[in-house]
């Protein structure tokens, strides 16, 4: 929710894989639109465990247009995005303390003992959050379970999770 009050709704799905690729898609819904995304990434193990995001790749990209209609960007015409989408992640600029035990957490995707908790500090177009990330090693790909800012104005939570994939937007 903004300062004028208008709620935003994020939908972070990782809905299988392609390949070598992890499928990630990415719905936004606002008062005034409704976007859908999908996007073939790889390395995403091994950024998440160094921080390193030079170690993801694009293999393509979904869209859907307000009719409905697909568009998939791959090879040549991808070239230019992969530019656009690599110097955005580059202004993403994160910090973290050390590991420590993070207890039970309970979100809708269920109840996770013995976790771990990272302080983070998240820098994107020039604002600063700090947070505190919980995270599993029974959740795959990425072990979030859970995200708090420190002034608590931004929650993300772990609303389901397994191996085969979350529903899509695409058909």
């Amino acid at each position: 929710t903004d300062n004028d009050g208008n709620r935003t709704i994020n939908r972070i799905s990782i809905c299988g894989k392609s390949g070598r690729g992890w499928i990630f898609e990415f719905y936004t819904l606002t008062r005034n639109s409704e976007n859908v995304m999908q996007i073939c990434m790889t390395g995403v193990e091994k950024a998440s465990k160094t921080g390193n995001l030079d170690l993801l790749g694009i293999l393509w990209i979904k869209t859907i247009d307000s009719s409905g209609k697909v568009q998939k960007i791959e090879g040549p015409a991808l070239t230019m995005m992969k530019a656009e989408y690599k110097k955005a992640a580059a202004s993403l600029i994160v910090s973290t303390s050390g590991i420590q035990n993070g207890g039970t957490v309970q979100v809708p995707a269920g109840v996770f003992k013995s976790t771990k908790t990272v302080k983070g500090e998240c820098s994107f177009l020039g604002k600063t959050y700090k947070s505190t990330i919980w995270y599993h090693s029974s959740v795959p790909v990425t072990g979030m379970v859970k995200a708090v800012t420190n002034d608590k104005k931004y929650v993300t939570e772990l609303i389901g999770f397994g191996l085969k994939g979350a529903g899509s937007f695409f058909r």
